[in-house]
């Protein structure tokens, strides 16, 4: 009994060892992976802290081209609306003095378009009486007119009257021709 008690210590022992060497191989495993974990973690830090600082000065550069792009805009802009105003200016005062001719001109030509109005009043006078003069005659011609066609229209009426009374008679006057050509072929068959 005593031999297989020891024989079963020393197994136990030997399984003891055994997994004390794997409990030191796993600590051992543990403490390089927390070792790489936090070399990761420093590195990564590092990463990222090198992209931000290069997004910053990404940023930085662009802000930096955008700003000198919107002052050269502006400058262009403040150009361009400077030389238009320039060009209206010049416009304006030409207009001006189009404007100022076109007055004087007016002006000048007052009493002749006063004359031609006068003249004009007088004309329109002269052609007033004339239209009278001309509508009453006209009227006068419709009267006479409508008194030839009242007499035209009851000259059509008696013809029209006429030539139904004969279209009558002829119609009279077939029927009896053809009864009496029936009656002389009946007798001469």
């Amino acid at each position: 009994v005593g031999e297989s008690f020891n024989n079963e210590k020393e197994r136990m022992m030997d399984e003891l060892e055994k997994r004390e060497r794997i409990i030191d191989a796993g600590n051992l495993k543990i403490e390089s992976l927390e070792d790489d974990l936090i070399n990761y973690r420093e590195n990564s830090s590092k990463m990222v802290m090198d992209q931000i600082v290069g997004q910053e000065k990404k940023f930085a550069s662009q802000f930096a081209d955008f700003d000198k792009k919107r002052a050269e805009f502006e400058n262009s802009y403040n150009d361009k609306i400077s030389n238009l105003k320039r060009e209206y200016e010049v416009k304006i005062d030409k207009m001006d003095k189009i404007i100022q001719e076109k007055n004087e001109f007016i002006s000048q030509k007052e009493d002749y378009f006063k004359q031609c109005k006068e003249e004009i009043n007088s004309r329109e006078a002269a052609l007033s009486g004339k239209t009278d003069d001309f509508n009453k005659s006209i009227s006068e011609e419709r009267i006479t007119s409508a008194a030839r066609e009242d007499v035209i229209d009851k000259k059509n009426r008696e013809r029209e009257i006429e030539q139904a009374r004969k279209i009558n008679e002829l119609e009279k006057m077939k029927e009896e021709l053809s009864r009496a050509i029936r009656e002389h072929k009946g007798k001469s068959k």
